[in-house]
């Protein structure tokens, strides 16, 4: 049997400054049967321009304009119903791969219980950039992980298409933020989740990045999360401990200090974690970073 087809999703909402060197990252991947399905949510650049160049020489590339613009996640969902893969792969139009990725990651699929598939990656920003995680990445079943520790960046995702179906999942378009870790988890609470150790995707952060603009987003729906969530508290504690970090920077920021500090003992979190967070926040206007 060849092998089998990879569906790359890159939805686009005026992506053009780095369209090219994204596009580029899946024509030159050493794994060939790949298919890109590219979702113009009504952009008003020359994003469907740079695109169509590349579409012209290469027929695997799929182009598709949104009949009215959505918010990121519903944009996802409606691309993978234009998918004819076996498997997707999420690609946003900022970012790029290294040419290996797909071949290193389509053999993790082996196992059947394995319903996705991701890997440590580049954090890139000012032209800067670094390994984001140290040591081993969890594989298996992974739920407990994940909620102590998220670590799947959605730049190095691979997800077995047939698991949506299976496991009645989608990306939950309610969400602009934190709808890859709603999805990751829904995944991990039924299917084995492996993992490609080395980095082989760059996740670029960028002043016009939806989440450097969106500051208060990650907060909001976190807490949205957490309160529709089905997990038990203990389950839930790190996550909790995240959204109070989150709190904690913001409020740091705006450059209430002292208040910051204050607000801190009345955080509805355990108190190690109140701890941890008064130790972080004076590392952070000692060393301006957190």
């Amino acid at each position: 049997m060849g092998e089998p087809l990879v569906s790359v999703l890159i939805n686009c909402f005026n992506g053009e400054k780095y369209l090219s060197q994204a596009v580029e990252s899946v024509i030159t991947q050493t794994y060939k049967n790949w298919e890109i399905v590219f979702w113009d949510n009504q952009s008003s650049d020359s994003s469907a321009e740079k695109f169509q160049q590349y579409a012209k020489k290469d027929d695997r590339l799929r182009y598709f304009y949104s009949s009215k613009h959505t918010l990121l996640y519903e944009a996802r969902n409606l691309a993978i119903k234009k998918t004819r893969g076996e498997f997707i792969a999420i690609l946003d139009a900022d970012d790029w791969w290294h040419p290996q990725k797909l071949e290193m990651q389509i053999p993790c699929f082996k196992d059947k219980k394995v319903g996705m598939v991701y890997s440590n990656y580049w954090f890139v920003q000012d032209n800067k950039k670094k390994i984001q995680y140290g040591g081993q990445l969890p594989h298996g079943e992974i739920l407990k992980n994940l909620l102590k520790n998220y670590c799947i960046g959605m730049v190095t995702m691979v997800i077995r298409k047939s698991i949506f179906e299976e496991l009645n999942i989608s990306f939950n378009k309610q969400y602009q933020i934190i709808g890859d870790f709603a999805f990751a988890l829904s995944v991990a609470e039924k299917k084995k989740v492996n993992v490609v150790q080395e980095p082989i995707a760059y996740y670029r952060k960028h002043k016009q990045s939806l989440t450097e603009k969106e500051l208060d987003k990650p907060i909001t729906e976190l807490k949205k999360w957490i309160s529709s969530s089905s997990f038990e508290d203990n389950d839930l504690k790190y996550v909790k401990y995240n959204l109070y970090r989150r709190i904690f920077i913001r409020s740091i920021n705006q450059k209430n200090i002292l208040l910051s500090f204050i607000e801190i003992l009345n955080y509805p979190i355990r108190m190690i974690f109140k701890i941890k967070l008064l130790f972080a926040g004076v590392n952070y206007l000692m060393k301006d970073k957190f």
